[in-house]
């Protein structure tokens, strides 16, 4: 992932693994978050709110 909707992403999408691709972007964003400066204050509710997004994709 580069974080930019191209060709990549929209390859992706018609692949039919939409579910495989959301895990991705949620796993992308965690370490995204993880490398700010931020995370040992802030690290524990952007990694919870991940975690929500992800139960919920999955239903």
């Amino acid at each position: 992932m580069d974080g930019v909707f191209g060709d990549v992403t929209l390859k992706a999408l018609n692949s039919g693994d939409v579910l495989g691709l959301a895990n991705d972007a949620l796993a992308y964003r965690l370490d995204y978050y993880a490398g700010l400066q931020n995370w040992s204050i802030f690290g524990l509710g952007w990694a919870r709110r991940i975690l929500k997004l992800a139960q919920k994709i999955q239903h």
